[in-house]
């Protein structure tokens, strides 16, 4: 996930993600390509935020897993994600990282 942050950083992941279903595809293909990304990156998200309360297990690793997961496809999903809910990602994310790293 470290990786493919790195590359939406870079444009290649995005450009990546846009080419998802092929070439030549049609608006319909790009649009649910997009929905089911916002639908991920909100149910990584949720996980993340079960993780930070103590209610999911796992270690530092697993939690940043989760928040880099969440941010990836958050930044994949495009405009099918409103701009709060990518916001509360960025935070999350942030947060996670300001905690799991010394």
């Amino acid at each position: 996930n470290l990786i493919r942050h790195l590359l939406q950083r870079l444009w290649v992941g995005r450009w990546l993600a846009g080419r998802a279903g092929g070439l030549r595809r049609d608006s319909a293909l790009e649009a649910d390509t997009r929905t089911s990304a916002c639908d991920a990156a909100l149910v990584y998200h949720k996980l993340h935020q079960l993780h930070t309360m103590g209610k999911y297990p796992g270690g530092h690793l697993d939690a940043a897993n989760l928040a880099l997961s969440a941010l990836n496809l958050a930044e994949c999903a495009g405009d099918a994600l409103s701009v709060a809910v990518l916001a509360e990602v960025y935070v999350a994310a942030a947060l996670r990282v300001k905690t799991s790293l010394p």
